[in-house]
C-alpha cells in the first residue's frame, strides 16, 4: 500500500493548503491479497473466508466549498463544508457535510449524488455505475494505492476527476435528490397545507382543550376563539405539553406543522431541538464542529379569507367529535348503571 502520508503530502501540495487528513483503527476485516494485479479474499480450506484485525487507515479529503451545477438545466447550488472518506482504500467512499442550511436540513440534502441524510452522518455516493469517469477515479486511485502504482501525477488526474464529479448534478444517472427539490420555506401556505388535519390532530387539539357544555341541548362543545388561540400559538412555536383531560382514549397527539422558532421545530408531539452546536467525529483524533446555517424557518403567512372558513370546518368537526365521546360516554355509563342494578 502506498504510503498514506505521502499521499497526504501530495494532496496538501495539490490544493496549496491542508485539506487531507487521516488516522488508523483496528478493525475486523477479511483477509485478502494480490492475485494477477486483483486484490482477493483468502480463504480456508472449507471455502470461508479467513478475518484478521488490522489496522486500518482511514483518509479524508475536505473541500471548503462545491458549486454544484446541473448538466441539463441552468441550475447552481453552492455546498459548504463537504468531506470524503475513504477506509482502507474500498473504492466506495463515503461523503458527508457539517455545515448545512436549514432548507438542505430539512430536506436532508448533501448532494444531489449523496444518499439523504442529516448533518452528522456519513452518506454513500452514487457513481453513476463503473463505466463513468466520476467511478473510474474512485477505483483507479484505491487500486492504485493498495497496488503501491499510486504517483503523485496520477493522484492529481484523480483529484480532478473528484471535483468535477461533486461540481456537477448529472442527467446521465438518478440523483438521489434533485438541486430543485430542496424545500424553500419562504411562500405562502393554505391553513389546510399548514396543518395536517387528520383524526389525531383533532384528538391532540382535543387533549389541549376543555369543551363547554351546553345545559339546554346537553351538548359539549369547542369555543372557536381557544381553538383559534391553539392553532396560532402551535403556529408561532408555543406548543402545550401539558396535556388536559380528554374523553377520547388513546390519545395520539400527532400532529405536523410548519413551525417559525429559530433553532427549534415540533413534529409527532415532541419537541426537538436543532443543534447548532454539535460536533461530529470525522476521523478517531478528530473531532469537528457542525452547523446549520440561517435556522429560521420563514413565517408562515396566510392567505385572507382562507383561515375563518378552514377554521370553522375545524371546529365543527371537533364538536361532532366530541359529543360522540359523550353519546358513548352516557351509554357506557347507563349499561354500567344497569348492570349494578340488575347484580
Amino acid at each position: 500500500m502506498t504510503d498514506v502520508t505521502l499521499i497526504k503530502k501530495w494532496i496538501d501540495d495539490y490544493y496549496g493548503e491542508e485539506r487531507c487528513f487521516y488516522d488508523f483503527e483496528t478493525q475486523r476485516l477479511p483477509k485478502t491479497k494480490i492475485v494477477e494485479g486483483r486484490e482477493v479474499y483468502e480463504k480456508d480450506k472449507y471455502g470461508d473466508v479467513i478475518y484478521e484485525n488490522r489496522e486500518v487507515p482511514t483518509l479524508i479529503i475536505y473541500y471548503p466549498e462545491i458549486l454544484v451545477q446541473s448538466n441539463v438545466y441552468k441550475r447552481k447550488h453552492l455546498i459548504k463544508d463537504s468531506w470524503l472518506k475513504f477506509v482502507d482504500f474500498y473504492n466506495k467512499p463515503e461523503f458527508t457535510r457539517t455545515t448545512v442550511t436549514m432548507a438542505e436540513h430539512t430536506s436532508r440534502y448533501f448532494h444531489s449524488h449523496a444518499q439523504r441524510n442529516q448533518i452528522g452522518n456519513w452518506s454513500g455516493i452514487c457513481t453513476g455505475g463503473s463505466t463513468t469517469p466520476f467511478a473510474k477515479a474512485f477505483i483507479g486511485f484505491c487500486e492504485d494505492v493498495k497496488l503501491e502504482q499510486l504517483t503523485e501525477e496520477n493522484l492529481w488526474y484523480y483529484l480532478n476527476c473528484f471535483e468535477e464529479g461533486f461540481s456537477t448534478e448529472s442527467s446521465s444517472t438518478t440523483p438521489y435528490i434533485h438541486m430543485s427539490k430542496i424545500v424553500n420555506r419562504s411562500k405562502v401556505y393554505n391553513w389546510d397545507n399548514v396543518f395536517n388535519v387528520n383524526n389525531h390532530t383533532f384528538q391532540y387539539i382535543m387533549a389541549c382543550l376543555d369543551p363547554k357544555y351546553n345545559l339546554s341541548t346537553d351538548e359539549y362543545y369547542y369555543d372557536l376563539q381557544e381553538v383559534d388561540s391553539l392553532l396560532q400559538n402551535i403556529i408561532d412555536g408555543k406548543y402545550k405539553h401539558n396535556l388536559k383531560y380528554s374523553y377520547s382514549r388513546n390519545i395520539n397527539t400527532s400532529i405536523s406543522i410548519y413551525p417559525k422558532v429559530d433553532g427549534v421545530y415540533y413534529t409527532q408531539g415532541v419537541e426537538n431541538t436543532i443543534n447548532t452546536t454539535s460536533r461530529m467525529k470525522i476521523l478517531p483524533n478528530m473531532v469537528v464542529d457542525c452547523t446549520i446555517e440561517n435556522n429560521q424557518f420563514s413565517n408562515a403567512e396566510f392567505e385572507e379569507g382562507v383561515k375563518p372558513e378552514y377554521l370553522m370546518g375545524i371546529l365543527i368537526k371537533l364538536n361532532t367529535k366530541i359529543n360522540e365521546y359523550y353519546k358513548q360516554y352516557k351509554t357506557d355509563e347507563l349499561s354500567q348503571s344497569s348492570a349494578q342494578l340488575e347484580g
